[in-house]
């Protein structure tokens, strides 16, 4: 049914408008990863991410991460962008887009784009943890990026590791706070944001990162709101790797009501007979 649900959602908000029934004034945030690359990690084309950029642009405050939490109350709907990993693909494809339509975003990047710590290179290091034929973005592409005000390069550990696999406390903090420190250091920026790789934390990752971070996003933005009481280092994301049509659906305060609404049913006990 959730497979089809979309596609009825995403209809009747198209053919026609019904922001005040179906599109609430909460803020969200975006997840992208590679842009314009085939078969890319969570890829979609280059046109397509302009259609989400036109259509945010038109019908959204696009702002800054920490906007969200600041002004989660604000009368116009609040929209953050991020994009994980640091792919060639965002420059290449996705920046000359966020200078066209000056979308402000965030960069999580790995700290295996300025050091590998194995001894492989940044290539293979990404292809054993994406599977992706994009690339990593080098230091000085990074460098590049900070140099303009629309993009905030901030940290997604150091190898996208699964971090609940991550036993050793020094190995999660090298990759949790070890980031954070090498992209400073080749950057000469301040790193207070963090992205966890594949969505996923455990409660020794959560503490160390809301010891290190003032922010940090997560999943499951396709089920929970961003309000004030949100926590900052566990803010939700609804991935922003499809059609323009759903992404809007998913956005939707509808959307967010029916999957509580299938929940609660799954949840309630069968009556006996």
């Amino acid at each position: 049914m959730e497979s089809d649900r979309w596609k009825w959602g995403a209809w009747l908000y198209w053919l026609i408008d019904v922001d005040d029934l179906v599109f609430d004034s909460l803020p969200r945030v975006i997840m992208y990863h590679s842009i314009g690359v085939e078969n890319g990690y969570g890829n979609i084309s280059t046109n397509e991410f302009q259609r989400h950029l036109r259509w945010l642009a038109q019908h959204t405050d696009v702002v800054d991460l920490p906007a969200v939490l600041d002004s989660p109350d604000a009368a116009d709907k609040q929209v953050a962008v991020t994009f994980d990993d640091g792919l060639a693909s965002f420059l290449w494809n996705a920046y000359p887009l966020i200078q066209k339509y000056q979308v402000p975003c965030t960069m999580f990047a790995l700290g295996a784009s300025i050091r590998s710590r194995s001894g492989t290179s940044n290539n293979q290091q990404l292809l054993e943890r994406l599977e992706t034929p994009d690339r990593l973005m080098s230091e000085d592409e990074l460098n590049e990026l900070t140099e303009d005000e629309l993009v905030t390069v901030e940290a997604h550990t150091w190898t996208h590791p699964e971090l609940p696999t991550l036993q050793d406390p020094e190995l999660l903090h090298t990759e949790i706070v070890g980031a954070k420190r090498c992209l400073e250091s080749a950057l000469d920026v301040d790193i207070d944001r963090f992205a966890y790789p594949y969505n996923e934390s455990s409660p020794e990752a959560d503490e160390l990162v809301s010891d290190t971070y003032e922010y940090a996003v997560l999943g499951g933005g396709r089920r929970s709101r961003i309000t004030a009481a949100t926590n900052p280092t566990a803010i939700p994301r609804i991935d922003g790797g499809v059609e323009l049509e759903r992404l809007t659906y998913n956005m939707a305060d509808l959307s967010i009501h029916l999957r509580q609404r299938d929940v609660d049913a799954e949840a309630k006990p069968t009556p006996s007979l």
